[in-house]
């Protein structure tokens, strides 16, 4: 498994379990609806922003450069 494929995966299993957390906060009642529906998004969104950062890590930004060989 290449580097990018770890990372991406260890980035997967952490918004699995954030969102795991989240569901059992708001079955027990500790969120309304609308405050567990905001959360779900801020996770989502802290997850496709490390996914884009990892990408440019990786595999390059939009010009096929990697932030570690320019």
């Amino acid at each position: 498994m290449s580097a990018y494929s770890t990372a991406l995966h260890a980035l997967s299993e952490r918004l699995d379990s954030e969102l795991a957390q989240l569901r059992q906060r708001q079955h027990a009642q500790a969120l309304s609806v609308v405050e567990a529906a905001t959360e779900r998004c801020r996770i989502l969104e802290r997850h496709l922003d490390a996914c884009r950062e990892l990408q440019t890590q990786y595999l390059g930004d939009s010009t096929g450069r990697s932030r570690d060989n320019p």
